[in-house]
């Protein structure tokens, strides 16, 4: 009888332990969220680390792990910290590529945002195949994403345009697409 007690004791501290850690490292993301949207990044970076310690505890392929990485990848680019936030997005990248595959949206959404660190970089010639492979991966999604399409379309046209190179309309014509001027306003002024 009091083995049992000590059983359920067991499991119910260890259930409650476990609700805390869940509890303050959604609390760490959701005040990360609230700092980064309210502009104060030095606030975010700080909850967002947090909430990545805590969730490694749930290993690196738990959902709260890549968004926190996604997150902190975010604010460093937000910042204008490009070597970090590079190194981030590579980490949610291979993360999400083992986890759900070479061709879901949100690869495409990573592979887009990480090309668009490369840019800024500098690195022309690492973020034109990002850009191209999550344009390939818009377009075969089973429900088309046409913003992300256009976002990815708009940052591919910039890159180009700033290189002296594809006119923007015509990358339009060659990814077989209409020009969405309204998905991506600085895309409006290189056409």
């Amino acid at each position: 009888m009091n083995l049992q007690l000590v059983v359920i004791a067991f499991f119910a501290f260890g259930a409650a332990a476990a609700s805390a850690q869940v509890t303050t490292s959604d609390t760490a993301y959701q005040h990360g969220m609230q700092a980064y949207e309210q502009g104060h990044y030095a606030e975010a970076e700080t909850f967002f680390r947090d909430a990545l310690d805590q969730a490694k505890e749930f290993g690196e392929i738990d959902p709260r792990f890549e968004s926190a990485l996604k997150s902190l990848a975010a604010v460093f680019e937000s910042e204008r910290s490009y070597t970090e936030a590079g190194s981030f997005y590579q980490h949610a990248l291979a993360l999400e590529e083992q986890t759900l595959g070479p061709e879901h949206p949100e690869l495409a959404r990573l592979l887009n945002n990480l090309g668009t660190i490369r840019e800024r970089e500098g690195n022309y010639s690492q973020a034109e195949p990002l850009y191209k492979r999550a344009l390939t991966i818009w377009e075969k999604a089973p429900e088309a994403n046409h913003r992300g399409l256009a976002i990815t379309l708009c940052n591919l046209a910039h890159m180009y345009h700033v290189q002296g190179g594809i006119a923007p309309r015509r990358i339009c014509c060659f990814w077989r697409t209409e020009c969405k001027t309204e998905l991506c306003p600085s895309f409006q002024r290189l056409v």
